[in-house]
């Protein structure tokens, strides 16, 4: 059936053995701070040892494990072309459009994809690691059902 989880007007159901937040990211030097999800098929590391784009979580990921971050962006920036290119959150995402030069930071065997798009007046960007670029995709098997259950609504609740 699913855990719900919700918070910041995004919403998704994660499957039994998933992990997931959603949290405000830390202002930097005064900064407009921003939701964040990161969801994931192993246990999340504690929120203060995992950057908003999963660094600390990707370092414990198995190759069989796939990792998700939802980073929302400045309201302002919706109607740039970046978040424009996209509208609505990308899905279902193709295995062939993973990579290791699209991560963060290189790890040897991974695979990563980062998607820049506007939902509902909001900008965002989705990053997506697996933790084995040659399984990526039974992986994608396991993560495109998920995505369609996130739904972002117009504002933050």
């Amino acid at each position: 059936m699913g855990t719900p989880l919700s918070a910041q007007g995004i919403q998704i159901t994660l499957p039994d053995g998933w992990d997931g937040r959603i949290y405000q990211s830390d202002p930097i030097n005064g900064a407009t701070t921003n939701s964040v999800m990161h969801i994931s098929t192993f246990p999340l590391p504690p929120r203060n040892e995992v950057g908003d784009y999963g660094n600390g979580a990707i370092d414990v990921m198995g190759p069989g494990d796939a990792f998700i971050a939802l980073v929302e962006f400045n309201p302002e920036l919706a109607s740039e072309p970046l978040f424009l290119a996209n509208s609505g959150l990308p899905r279902p995402l193709a295995p062939d459009a993973f990579h290791g030069r699209q991560m963060q930071r290189t790890l040897p065997g991974f695979g990563g994809l980062q998607l820049f798009f506007n939902e509902q007046g909001r900008a965002f960007c989705l990053y997506a690691v697996v933790g084995s670029i040659s399984a990526v995709s039974a992986t994608a098997e396991i993560f495109n059902p998920v995505l369609d259950t996130i739904e972002i609504s117009a504002q933050a609740a």
